[in-house]
C-alpha cells in the first residue's frame, strides 16, 4: 500500500511539473503569436514604403500633361526595378514566416510525443504497483 501511495505521489509531482512546463510553453507561444501579430519593424518599414509610393503617385499625377504618357523609359525601368525588389522582400518575409511556423509545429510535435511517453510510463508504473499490491484475503508472502 505504501508503494502505491509513493507511486501516486510521484505521479502527482510529475504531473505538476508537466503542468508547469505546459503553462510556460503556452505563455511562450502566446508571446510569440503576439509578437508576430503586432507591428514589427518590417511592417512599419513596409507601411512607410507604401505611404511613399502613394505620395509619389500623387506627385506624378499632378505633373502629368494630358496627351503624354507621363513617364519616360528610365522612370518606367526604375519603377519596375522597385516593384521586383518589393516582390522579393515580400517573398522573403513569407518564407521566414513559413520557416518559423514549421519550427513551431516540429517543436509542438516533439513535446506531444514526450508527453504521450510520460503518460504511458506513468500508467505502466501504476499498473505495476497494483500488481504488487496483495489482493483481499491474500498475504504478501504467498505466491500463486
Amino acid at each position: 500500500m505504501e508503494a502505491l501511495q509513493q507511486l501516486v505521489t510521484q505521479s502527482d509531482v510529475s504531473r505538476a511539473m508537466v503542468d508547469e512546463k505546459l503553462g510556460v510553453l503556452a505563455d511562450s507561444i502566446e508571446r510569440l503569436t503576439r509578437r508576430m501579430s503586432e507591428t514589427s519593424p518590417v511592417n512599419t518599414a513596409m507601411m512607410q514604403v507604401a505611404d511613399g509610393q502613394d505620395r509619389l503617385i500623387a506627385a506624378i499625377e499632378a505633373r502629368v500633361v494630358p496627351g503624354e504618357t507621363g513617364l519616360d523609359a528610365e522612370s518606367r525601368m526604375r519603377l519596375r526595378s522597385i516593384d521586383v525588389q518589393m516582390l522579393r522582400i515580400l517573398e522573403e518575409i513569407s518564407a521566414g514566416r513559413q520557416e518559423t511556423m514549421t519550427e513551431i509545429r516540429t517543436d509542438l510535435a516533439a513535446l506531444t510525443k514526450i508527453f504521450n511517453q510520460l503518460r504511458k510510463s506513468e500508467a505502466g508504473q501504476r499498473r505495476a504497483a497494483l500488481r504488487l499490491q496483495p489482493g483481499p484475503g491474500e498475504t504478501g508472502s504467498e505466491e500463486g
